[in-house]
């Protein structure tokens, strides 16, 4: 008889089928880039809370200029008062002493200053002494009461202008700053290690995982700088100075002092002094889009926060300031904050980086 058929047992142990290599590439490149998307957002959030609290304490900081100075000019007006005060109680005690009063020993500026209570001339003797001594007696006890008071009263107010000072909570918002600083340190270097360790796969080529939407439409863009690349966009297989692990933008070599031009127009939004990047410019394109040029030399910055630059304009000067090894541009390409590989990104608007 003919073995009939078997039909199979979905319950029984089916033999394990190994996804294909595609399927893994697939499955790790989509991983990464949810872990991508992931510390980006922390970047985002982070830089957010820093501009918030970089806002905040340059608001406090010009309230507490502004309160420190009202402080110290009314100082300066409460001490002037109390000199005139002082010559006043002087002009008043020597009209008393050449008059035989017998408070001539008395301490003319306890007399002025511990309170008259309108009653000086009673305390000074009666106005027939001081008339022996004096022209005009009742003027200088007059001119000497008021003076004092004057100056009571500015004093009053100068203590208070300090008070106000120490209440504006400048330095907890400075540490607000720093802490958010921080926060936003410790969210890149997250997004970092993320950025390594696609770049241990291979499966990712360019960092972060950036489509050119075509922004600033056909906005004319030029070469930085002429020079040759020494250090690309991408992780670094070693740390120069102490520098992170991903490097976020292309060094281009040239001699120190050689132009630096804006790549494309904008509005210089910053400059000067910023930690490793020495002395720098970042401008705003506009529509998300920003440009930083880093190492410039000392004295070498030709625009300033606000001016329009057009592409090509000569804005810097090549320097080595910041953690630079030699002479240098530091250049980088910003996307809504995001710092991606400016090569790709110029070369689809027909430019070829550092030639």
């Amino acid at each position: 008889m003919d073995d009939e058929p078997v039909t199979p047992d979905a319950t029984a142990p089916q033999p394990f089928e190994q996804a294909s290599p595609d399927a893994a590439v697939s499955a790790l490149a989509a991983q990464f880039e949810a872990e991508l998307a992931a510390t980006s957002a922390q970047v985002a959030e982070a830089r957010a809370a820093y501009a918030s609290a970089s806002d905040e304490y340059q608001a406090t900081k010009h309230e507490f200029d502004q309160a420190n100075q009202l402080a110290s000019d009314t100082d300066q007006r409460a001490e002037a008062a109390e000199q005139t005060a002082t010559t006043s109680a002087r002009l008043l005690l020597r009209a008393v002493r050449a008059g035989g009063n017998p408070l001539e020993s008395a301490d003319p500026l306890a007399a002025i200053f511990a309170g008259t209570g309108g009653n000086l001339l009673q305390r000074l003797g009666s106005l027939d002494q001081l008339a022996r001594a004096s022209a005009s007696p009742s003027e200088l006890a007059a001119r000497a009461e008021h003076d004092a008071v004057v100056a009571r009263g500015l004093r009053t107010q100068a203590d208070k202008a300090k008070d106000a000072v120490g209440t504006i909570p400048v330095e907890s918002n400075q540490q607000a700053v720093a802490s958010a600083s921080a926060a936003v340190d410790s969210a890149e270097a997250r997004m970092a290690s993320v950025q390594l360790q696609i770049a241990s796969t291979g499966s990712v080529t360019r960092f972060p995982n950036f489509v050119d939407d075509g922004r600033l439409g056909k906005a004319a863009w030029v070469d930085p700088l002429r020079g040759q690349i020494t250090d690309g966009y991408g992780p670094r297989p070693s740390r120069p100075l102490g520098t992170g692990p991903f490097h976020y933008g292309d060094d281009i070599a040239a001699a120190c002092s050689t132009w630096i031009v804006a790549a494309a127009a904008g509005t210089v939004e910053s400059t000067g002094p910023n930690g490793s990047y020495g002395n720098w410019v970042l401008i705003d394109h506009g529509h998300g889009v920003q440009t930083v040029y880093g190492h410039i030399e000392n004295g070498g910055t030709l625009v300033h926060v606000g001016e329009a630059v057009v592409a090509g304009q000569p804005i810097a000067l090549v320097g080595s300031t910041g953690l630079s090894t030699g002479c240098h541009l530091h250049f980088e390409v910003r996307i809504d904050g995001q710092r991606i590989d400016p090569q790709p990104f110029l070369a689809v608007r027909g430019v070829i980086v550092g030639r």
